[in-house]
């Protein structure tokens, strides 16, 4: 199949004749699909000393941004992420720190992120009685502060 193209190329339009518009198909690689694996775009050549215009393709693997994102999110939870059961001495941040200035900016980013409304705890809106996880949580504080101050270890205030 034989196209003309025309591209914009500083202000100027150049008109391109006799590209030839190749197709392949392939399987997405993640809903199996059969469609047309070769991505168009345009793009220029510098050629004695002039900007030349053309059309570049590249094979693509996925027949949308969504199967490509459910590829991804596929192989990389639980037991497929490379960094599944990785503890202790074994995961590459162990022993390392952040230093005291950065931790001072991510907490004053975060504060105003609270304040301006674009962040907020996860827990926001939600009581005992609407949420069994707050309930849980509360009955079983409860039950640690009762023994805790049985044995004195714990004075309420």
């Amino acid at each position: 199949m034989v196209h003309s193209m025309d591209m914009f190329i500083n202000g100027d339009v150049y008109c391109i004749y006799n590209m030839k518009i190749k197709k392949k198909f392939v399987n997405c690689k993640n809903c199996k699909k059969k469609f047309n694996g070769l991505k168009y775009y345009k793009s220029t050549r510098k050629r004695e000393g002039k900007i030349v215009p053309r059309l570049d393709y590249k094979l693509i693997k996925f027949c949308s941004d969504k199967c490509y994102k459910e590829y991804f999110v596929k192989i990389n939870t639980g037991k497929n992420n490379p960094m599944y059961g990785v503890t202790g001495k074994d995961n590459p941040l162990y022993g390392r720190h952040r230093p005291k200035n950065i931790n001072k900016k991510v907490s004053e980013t975060r504060k105003k992120l609270f304040a301006e409304g674009k962040i907020k705890v996860w827990c926001d809106g939600l009581t005992k009685e609407t949420n069994p996880s707050l309930k849980r949580g509360g009955k079983k504080m409860s039950k640690t502060k009762i023994r805790l101050h049985k044995e004195g270890k714990w004075i309420p205030q």
